[in-house]
């Protein structure tokens, strides 16, 4: 697992580069990301409302989580986690999450969120890697969260 030719940026993806990511791995969401959402107004709102922490290879933005911030809440909620499919499995999604709870703590935030579909076994399995419990489940959906 090497992540030697990956850089780490902080919102610096446009949504172009949002969108372009998220048809990559559109079908690797279950259910696809696209039956959910209109994949270019979510690409345009990660891109001016989200935080985004991104893993580039080249030009190519390769990884991304968007997390939006709720500061009367303490807390984070992660939107989206995704890593194209032929960089899957190389730590990336890990390294990006350790970015991800390492910006929430110096915002001295003190929980992330997110939610997944209880049908996506490998989401789920890594975000209880990951140290995530589940708060509740409800119409397919998992909550989660990591207390920090």
């Amino acid at each position: 697992m090497s992540l030697k030719y990956i850089i780490f940026k902080t919102n610096t993806a446009s949504k172009e580069a949002i969108y372009s990511h998220l048809k990559k791995c559109d079908k690797l969401f279950i259910p696809h990301l696209s039956k959910r959402v209109n994949l270019e107004q979510y690409s345009d709102k990660l891109s001016s409302k989200a935080i985004t922490f991104e893993a580039w290879k080249e030009e190519e933005l390769v990884g991304l989580i968007a997390a939006y911030l709720n500061k009367e809440g303490n807390f984070v909620f992660i939107s989206n986690i995704s890593v194209i499919k032929k960089e899957s499995g190389k730590g990336i999604a890990s390294k990006l999450l350790n970015l991800c709870v390492e910006d929430a703590k110096k915002k001295k935030l003190k929980e992330i969120k997110l939610e997944v579909a209880s049908k996506n076994k490998i989401a789920l399995n890594f975000y209880k890697k990951n140290k995530f419990d589940q708060i509740t489940e409800k119409d397919g959906l998992v909550i989660m969260h990591l207390l920090i």
